[in-house]
């Protein structure tokens, strides 16, 4: 049972690194957009940026739900 604990808070520990990075990327990519927004006029940049930050976004809603799973594992009701 402990080393079930361990485990889980082990990788909830490493989720939780992983969130905080992509979070610090999409602010980073948001960032770029608004600076570089109205100087690009090839909006094929943007729209990989735009793309990128949909693929960040949808990384850190798949981590804060295993995260979730995890607590949720690990704290039975």
């Amino acid at each position: 049972m402990e080393k079930r604990k361990r485990e889980y808070s082990t990788k909830l520990a490493h989720l939780s690194d992983e969130k905080k990075r992509n979070s610090e990327k999409l602010k980073e990519l948001n960032k770029m957009v608004e600076s570089r927004g109205n100087q690009m006029t090839n909006t094929s940049q943007i729209i990989k940026i735009k793309d990128a930050l949909r693929k960040v976004k949808q990384e850190i809603k798949n981590f804060s739900k295993q995260i979730a799973i995890l607590v949720r594992s690990n704290h039975p009701t």
